[in-house]
């Protein structure tokens, strides 16, 4: 920047420089031409307050950088938690659905009434002896007597 030796057309220069660098949101070239405007002229107070006000907005922009990405990691564990909720929320469900299911399934057996699959697994666990059929099947339960009467 130094091409004159004049010292108020320098100034000028820093000076004007740095406060079109300041309206463009060049901030940190802005300081630095409002520094170099104060080292030409160090009694100059518009120099000065310009210098400070760089500075300051430089300083604010960088926290308000700094607080957006706080808030967009907090936004981002917020949305983990939210999916990981999601993903056992299924799982859950599914262990409720599995539960009920093996206490209709145990109640049906006691009960005697099974679906045409179910009894279909029972005999291909159980095999093809009837008697252990209908062991297994009639345990526990009232066996009706034979009144020895055919009608």
């Amino acid at each position: 920047m130094k091409r004159t030796d004049d010292k108020q057309i320098s100034f000028s220069s820093a000076y004007n420089l740095g406060d079109s660098l300041f309206k463009q949101g060049d901030f940190q070239g802005a300081a630095q031409a409002f520094k170099q405007a104060i080292k030409i002229n160090p009694g100059d107070e518009d120099s000065k307050y310009n210098y400070g006000l760089a500075l300051k907005t430089i300083e604010e922009n960088q926290k308000k950088e700094k607080e957006k990405q706080q808030e967009n990691q907090e936004q981002d564990q917020d949305q983990e938690q939210a999916q990981d909720k999601k993903k056992d929320e299924p799982n859950k469900k599914q262990e409720q659905n599995q539960n009920k299911e093996n206490q209709r399934t145990s109640e049906e057996y006691q009960s005697g009434a099974m679906s045409k699959n179910e009894a279909e697994a029972f005999l291909d666990n159980i095999g093809e002896d009837p008697a252990a059929i209908n062991r297994l099947r009639f345990h526990g339960k009232e066996q009706k007597t034979a009144s020895g009467k055919d009608w």
